[in-house]
């Protein structure tokens, strides 16, 4: 088990700049053959959403020559659906679930 901690900034230049911070904490179980599974929670700031998102992760190591120092470890690809709730005062409710994906490169 991994405790995981991943932060979105957000910018949105068409809305007068508006940012945004998503934090979103969580856990990984490794799997086996580099699959790992995670629960990450996922908190909106500024906003009045929260929520969780569920991932499924697959990596690759990336080898080098045994006299080298690398930084880079591994590459991966990650599959990640993020479910939110929102409760706006005097609005309606909104409750997205989207699907997403992240790769890169573990250090």
């Amino acid at each position: 088990m991994f405790v995981d901690f991943e932060f979105v900034p957000g910018i949105q230049p068409r809305t007068a700049h508006q940012t945004s911070l998503t934090v979103n904490p969580g856990v990984l179980f490794k799997l086996g053959h580099g699959f790992t599974f995670g629960m990450r929670a996922a908190f909106d700031v500024p906003s009045w959403r929260i929520g969780f998102i569920p991932l499924l992760n697959k990596s690759w190591p990336l080898h080098h020559q045994p006299s080298q120092k690398a930084f880079l470890k591994t590459f991966f690809v990650e599959l990640d659906v993020p479910v939110k709730f929102g409760r706006p005062n005097g609005r309606m409710a909104t409750n997205p679930v989207t699907l997403a994906t992240q790769v890169g490169f573990g250090f």
